[in-house]
């Protein structure tokens, strides 16, 4: 510090009175230190507390893996031929191609095996869990390479039937699982090639019955 500024912070802040220029009598002026430290403490300081930072949370890694879908079909036969043909699974491969195996295991489980157009095949455990004819709804969990549920409800539209098709999974495919964030799209695609070719097929199915 310069003497003059030594001098304001002893005068002014310390005795509260203008500066005072020392006679020769008195000697060199000799700043109160305390003052000037606690001087320095009391002035606000210019710099602004560094802004808190927000932090984004990562995405749950399971949210990369869960897709669910839902497709809707329109069909030219009645609501009650439409889900006798979907309640039977293991018709599935005769007019579903991407089903390419279905087989029980008790009256009300089976596994299944999936391809569409990527090289990979998706196993599944599935069971059912709501068989209502009424309400036009079946429902399954799966479980294996792919976790999960599906559901058709069925109902009459237009002179022929709606089937809407609804499906929440989890992928566990360990291959599915690591091209998670590259492979998604291709994976989108991939099921709704399936589903647009499960349409047609159901479609000369049931025109043959």
């Amino acid at each position: 510090f310069s003497s003059g500024v030594v001098r304001f912070f002893h005068t002014d802040v310390v005795t509260g009175s203008n500066p005072v220029s020392p006679t020769p009598a008195d000697g060199p002026e000799v700043p109160d230190l305390r003052a000037v430290f606690r001087f320095l403490l009391a002035i606000p300081s210019s710099r602004a507390p560094p802004a808190r930072q927000t932090r984004v949370m990562p995405a749950r890694p399971y949210a990369l893996h869960r897709y669910r879908f839902r497709s809707e079909w329109r069909l030219p036969a009645p609501p009650p031929a439409v889900y006798a043909v979907l309640e039977d699974a293991e018709t599935y491969p005769h007019w579903w191609p991407q089903v390419r195996r279905v087989t029980r295991v008790d009256e009300r489980s089976g596994t299944a095996c999936f391809r569409s157009l990527l090289p990979y095949v998706l196993t599944v455990t599935a069971t059912e869990a709501r068989r209502d004819p009424e309400a036009g709804i079946l429902e399954i969990t799966m479980r294996g390479d792919l976790e999960g549920f599906a559901r058709w409800t069925v109902g009459a539209a237009g002179g022929g039937t709606r089937a809407v098709f609804e499906q929440e999974v989890e992928v566990q495919k360990p291959s599915m699982r690591r091209l998670a964030v590259p492979g998604r799209p291709f994976f989108v695609v991939n099921h709704s090639l399936m589903m647009r070719a499960g349409r047609r097929g159901l479609v000369s199915w049931l025109a043959r019955e």
